[in-house]
């Protein structure tokens, strides 16, 4: 990935000129034992450059063509995205430049691109490794003449530094990854994603802790080997997931590998380095519909579950099939995914038929209570997650209130344990049954 970012920039502007040609060299590497390796260049019948087989000399997939001449492949301009190339190294550049480079050191056990690393930003700012060294970590006996040629060099030659190497030799504490559980075009429940980021990062600031963000989307589409490489080159050492479901399998298979540090909002996840924090879903989806029921003397509900895939989902159908039983009550379910619309057109449907409508989320008791009213009917609704917006909609619905940022803080604090080598354990947050109302949500 980081590859591909340097190597960003050169692909548009190979885009941009006609004159602009990426040379690649190719060289085989020496097999395992011998000491030198090869010299000259042997470009094979075919290879993978992005996942995608390439032809020397014929257009391939991509709208390129890579030409071959004596060992060397230039490659017409094109939209870099990854390189796959297992048995040889390859040099990117213009002219004699991709043959240097590709004639140097391999810097990939197994092959790869070529990647501007320390010693190269040394030798163009004229100071040794050890200067470059301090002046990324920021140390303060270094001139600002000589600081400056550094990050003129780093600038150039586009350096990414490697995190995790920079961290063995500075002792900079790890990072921790906050993976939030939201779709690029998703706008549902942007409030809990702003109070987890508020309270991750407010707390890793108190405790001298960085936070890096990432969305459980991005890394489900990689694969876990991948997803594990980056983090570390990030220097992360500790995750903090939210709101993990069951589709998300690769991040499960992330999490159960025990590679990280992790701790898990609202998905029973536990092991020696994995701790789970929450509220208690299924005693207060019991309680708040409890309450509601009890108030209005209702004994038919139609219930507007979340979604068959979430862990908060199944636990929150539990506490309301537990009170159905103990007070003989008249259920439905049907599953509203956590959507308000889904919770309209469920309500629009059955609403008329049932004295009260019980729902596992703020936005779907939002969706219902539009509903009715469009309808011209008084049901009462009760929500779930304590939401700003319950406070504006004027009906002073019965919600479970969760403090969203302070669960992510404790969460902070909890890696923060995890990672000094104690074991994972189950944590339990608070919540409140509340009225919302306006005089709440107001500064």
């Amino acid at each position: 990935m980081l590859a591909a970012q340097c190597l960003l920039h050169i692909a548009n502007c190979a885009a941009c000129g006609s004159n602009f040609a990426l040379s690649i060299r190719i060289h085989p590497l020496q097999p395992a034992g011998q000491k030198k390796r090869a010299e000259g260049g042997i470009v094979p019948n075919e290879f993978s450059l992005f996942g995608t087989k390439i032809v020397p000399n014929k257009l391939n997939s991509l709208g390129t063509k890579v030409v071959v001449d004596k060992g060397r492949a230039v490659l017409y301009h094109t939209i870099w995205k990854t390189l796959s190339y297992r048995f040889y190294s390859i040099g990117i550049g213009t002219g004699k430049s991709a043959d240097r480079r590709a004639e140097g050191r391999c810097r990939f056990p197994q092959g790869g691109i070529f990647m501007t690393s320390i010693r190269d930003v040394a030798r163009e700012a004229g100071v040794a490794i050890s200067t470059v060294s301090k002046v990324l970590n920021h140390y303060p006996n270094v001139s600002p003449e000589t600081r400056n040629r550094v990050e003129e060099a780093v600038r150039k030659l586009q350096f990414v530094p490697n995190a995790a190497a920079a961290t063995l030799s500075s002792k900079v504490p790890a990072r921790i990854c906050l993976v939030i559980n939201s779709a690029p075009s998703s706008r549902l429940n942007d409030e809990i994603s702003m109070q987890y980021l508020s309270g991750a990062i407010n707390c890793a600031r108190k405790l001298g802790l960085d936070v890096t963000i990432a969305f459980s989307y991005s890394m489900e589409e990689r694969s876990v080997e991948a997803s594990i490489q980056y983090l570390r080159t990030q220097n992360v050492g500790g995750l903090v997931v939210c709101t993990l479901d069951k589709t998300q399998t690769r991040l499960i298979e992330l999490i159960n590998s025990g590679e990280f540090c992790t701790v898990v909002i609202d998905a029973p996840f536990l092991a020696q380095r994995t701790s789970n924090i929450s509220i208690d879903n299924e005693s207060a989806q019991y309680e708040v519909a409890g309450r509601m029921l009890e108030e209005n003397h209702c004994s038919r509900v139609l219930y507007l579950a979340g979604d068959d895939n979430g862990y908060v989902s199944a636990a929150r159908l539990d506490g309301m099939k537990r009170l159905a039983r103990e007070k003989k009550l008249t259920l439905m379910v049907r599953n509203g995914h956590f959507s308000e619309r889904r919770a309209q057109e469920i309500t629009r449907k059955y609403g008329a038929q049932y004295d009260a409508v019980v729902c596992a989320s703020d936005m779907m008791a939002l969706g219902a209570m539009r509903e009715l009213n469009r309808m011209d009917i008084f049901r009462p609704v009760c929500g779930f997650d304590g939401l700003k917006i319950m406070g504006y909609a004027g009906k002073q619905m019965y919600t479970v209130r969760q403090s969203f940022d302070a669960i992510a803080a404790e969460s902070i604090r909890e890696v923060q344990r995890l990672m000094a080598g104690e074991s994972g354990k189950k944590i339990v947050m608070p919540y409140k049954i509340v009225r919302m109302t306006y005089d709440d949500v107001i500064d």
